[in-house]
């Protein structure tokens, strides 16, 4: 019982490490066929206006850019925030020669309500908002990347000047699956000992209490994408979204039509491919869960990221391909050395 109760926490917590922080990023980026990975940060600066030259307290500069210009077009590191500054305008428009510019290393240091107040201060599109929210999730810091973006979808109910359809969509999407990432990540039992009643007593109402939880992080998920769908019920995020929120709850038959419906509509995009991996985990159709983990490796090597390694490694494990597992989590850990995943997985096999 206890196994399976493991089981069923960690599965859709696999999914959502291995997509959460890449379904913030714009559509372009990741809802783009493979064949469209190279350019996606290309695709992903053609769809929204060039940042300002950095900060230099007067006018921008002409010329060449600066040096941290130029690195910031290297796609190999990951893009500074930037927010214009509105409230020295005087009526309200932004100036491209006054911005605060967060580098994604300073955002730890950020709380994410001090943010906020910054963001509303300078009434910021709801496109920063979603851009600083990506910050916090890369930075693991996803609970202040999900109430960010709790506070911007309360700005776009209030109506946010100049915001379009699809940056609305983008953040109640966003929102939601935020929320969803942090389902199933309760706690657990700590030090609690089972051996006596009071122990077992004690262990049953937490997971009581963490389900209650668990449920309520749901249904507010849900309402964000219900006002999502009402805004425009063709944004595959929203899809995914869903199909997240049903394999949470364990319903992997609507979790499956709601990923297949993305992979036809879309083409192999990495999220839906991600989604049906962990949907065949789940039934425990572990080749088919190989297959689908593989897949989403070989046509997006990068963005499949580190947690798409493990996912892979724990399929060849039940398929009792051991060895194999054994290479996935060392690919893991060696992706990204603080994934905790691969570093357990590595341990276990390694007894």
């Amino acid at each position: 019982e206890r196994e399976q109760c493991r089981r069923r926490r960690y599965l859709p917590l696999a999914l959502v490490a291995a997509c959460g922080v890449e379904l913030y990023t714009d559509i372009p980026s990741i809802m783009s066929p493979p064949a469209a990975e190279a350019t996606a940060m290309e695709m992903d600066g053609a769809s929204q206006s060039q940042p300002p030259p950095p900060f230099s307290g007067g006018e921008a500069s002409s010329g060449s850019p600066p040096p941290q210009q130029q690195l910031e077009n290297d796609p190999a590191l990951p893009p500074s925030l930037h927010i214009p500054i509105t409230s020295l305008a005087g009526d309200g428009s932004s100036s491209n020669a006054h911005y605060i510019e967060i580098f994604p290393e300073e955002i730890s240091d950020i709380p994410s309500a001090a943010l906020a107040k910054v963001l509303t201060d300078e009434d910021a599109p709801l496109s920063t908002w979603s851009d600083a929210a990506l910050l916090y999730v890369q930075d693991r810091s996803a609970v202040q990347g999900s109430d960010l973006l709790r506070e911007a979808c309360k700005r776009e109910e209030t109506g946010v000047s100049g915001a379009n359809n699809e940056d609305r969509v983008r953040t109640l999407a966003s929102a939601g699956i935020a929320l969803l990432t942090q389902v199933n990540r309760g706690g657990g039992l700590g030090g609690t000992d089972l051996s006596d009643e009071h122990g077992a007593g004690a262990a049953a109402a937490a997971a009581e209490d963490l389900e209650q939880r668990d449920e309520n992080f749901r249904q507010m998920s849900d309402k964000q994408f219900n006002r999502a769908t009402k805004i425009d019920g063709l944004f595959p995020m929203t899809w995914i979204g869903r199909g997240l929120l049903h394999l949470t709850a364990g319903r992997t038959d609507q979790a499956q039509f709601f990923f297949e419906t993305t992979l036809k509509q879309c083409g192999q995009v990495l999220p839906a491919l991600l989604g049906m991996a962990a949907v065949r985990f789940k039934k425990e159709d572990y080749a088919g869960a190989l297959e689908m983990y593989g897949r989403a490796m070989a046509l997006f090597p990068e963005k499949s990221g580190s947690e798409t390694r493990v996912g892979f490694g724990l399929a060849c494990y039940r398929l009792g391909q051991v060895d194999r597992a054994k290479a996935a989590f060392r690919r893991a850990h060696a992706m990204d050395a603080k994934n905790v995943e691969a570093m357990v997985g590595l341990a276990i096999l390694d007894l």
